[in-house]
């Protein structure tokens, strides 16, 4: 059952003055840090909101989605999964980069869900570090940056395991070397 403060979060991040709205959504996902028990409360609508054609509401949707999957025991995060990834690649660079160091916390949710997202990772990160492409570069040390950060918060050998695959290639040596 939500409680009223975060009815009211909601409720400002929604139809909120624009300079309020940031504030609630931070508080609304640092209150989504933990197990919550009104998750699918507002599950439905996040889903709506990640085709919705403004581009701020699927980045909010994709984030606060990230931060409820560990609320989430019936595993709906798994069929939400490609669209939550597909805001890791909106044109908006700072935007795509938020969604992306938001879904570590995706793989907190089990095991089921951290396959599919180390799978992603691995993707993505072997796609993108052949390029000399800063951006490409930036994707890659924040993949690297969330997987140290679900080993850190659950330690998993599948999870460390392909952290230091990724870290010992050339392109991550140099990537870690250009951000040092």
């Amino acid at each position: 059952m939500m409680d009223k403060e975060t009815e009211m979060l909601l409720e400002m991040v929604e139809h909120g003055k624009q300079e309020c709205q940031l504030t609630a959504f931070i508080l609304l996902l640092e209150k989504s840090e933990n197990r919550v028990d009104w998750s699918y409360e507002v599950w439905g609508k996040l889903i709506l909101n990640l085709k919705s054609p403004d581009l701020y509401q699927r980045v909010g949707a994709s984030q606060l989605l990230c931060y409820l999957s560990i609320s989430d025991p019936e595993k709906r995060i798994l069929q939400s999964f490609q669209d939550i990834w597909q805001c890791t690649y909106v044109p908006d660079q700072e935007l795509a980069e938020s969604v992306l160091r938001a879904t570590w916390r995706i793989g907190l949710a089990g095991p089921d869900q951290r396959i599919i997202l180390l799978q992603a990772y691995e993707e993505r990160f072997k796609a993108l570090c052949r390029s000399g492409n800063k951006v490409d570069q930036s994707i890659c040390w924040t993949i690297m940056e969330n997987l140290e950060m679900l080993n850190k918060q659950l330690p998993n050998k599948t999870t460390s395991t392909l952290a230091n695959q990724l870290r010992n290639t050339e392109i991550a040596n140099k990537i870690l070397y250009s951000y040092k």
